[in-house]
C-alpha cells in the first residue's frame, strides 16, 4: 500500500477541486469559527467539500484521537461504514459502536452483516438504535468520531452538510 499526502494551506474553495481528482480522501479541519456554542466550516468552504464527489473526513480542531468510534448505518448502507470504523478505532485502540438510524430494528440484515463481518474486525461492535435524530446524535456526541455512509444518496443535499457542519464531533462521510 502507498500512501501519498499533500497539506494544502491555501484557499480550500480554490484548490479542493484539484486535488480531489486523484484524492481517496479529503481531510479538513473545522475553521475556529465560535458561532454559540458550534464551531462551523466557513460556508464558501463547506459548500467546496460537499462538492467533491470522494470521501471526506471533517475533524473538530485540535482533538486528541477518538475514544470512541460510531459508525451510522441505515436499511440500505452500512458494511463499508462498518469496516472503515473498526479499521478506525482499531487503529486507534477506540471502542467501536454501531447505531442503526432510519427506524429499522438492530435485529434486522444488519446482525447477520455483523457476525460475517465478526472474524475480520479487531473486536465486537455495539450494536444499538439511534435515539432521536441524527442532527441530535451530532450535537450531543464529543469525544468520538462518527462514520457515515452516504453512497446511496444522489446529489448532495445542504441539509445533510449544514448536519455535518454543527456537529460538535469529527465526522467522515463515506461516498
Amino acid at each position: 500500500m502507498r500512501s501519498v499526502f499533500r497539506a494544502v494551506r491555501a484557499s480550500l474553495r480554490a484548490e479542493l477541486p484539484m486535488v480531489a481528482e486523484t484524492a481517496d480522501l479529503i481531510i479538513v479541519e473545522r475553521a475556529a469559527r465560535p458561532l454559540g456554542s458550534l464551531i462551523r466550516l466557513k460556508a464558501p468552504a463547506l459548500r467546496a467539500v460537499h462538492a467533491v464527489e470522494r470521501p471526506v473526513l471533517v475533524l473538530e480542531e485540535s482533538r486528541a484521537a477518538p475514544r470512541q468510534v460510531l459508525v451510522v448505518v441505515s436499511e440500505a448502507v452500512g458494511e463499508r461504514a462498518i469496516i472503515a470504523g473498526a479499521r478506525i478505532a482499531a487503529a486507534g485502540g477506540a471502542r467501536l459502536e454501531v447505531r442503526v438510524a432510519g427506524g429499522i430494528e438492530p435485529a434486522s440484515r444488519l446482525e447477520a452483516l455483523l457476525s460475517r463481518l465478526a472474524p475480520g474486525l479487531p473486536a465486537p461492535p455495539h450494536l444499538a438504535a439511534v435515539e432521536g435524530s441524527l442532527e441530535t446524535l451530532l450535537r450531543s456526541v464529543r469525544e468520538a468520531l462518527v462514520v457515515l455512509d452516504w453512497s446511496d444518496r444522489g446529489p448532495e443535499r445542504a441539509e445533510d452538510w449544514r448536519l455535518v457542519d454543527e456537529a460538535r464531533c469529527s465526522v467522515l462521510v463515506l461516498r
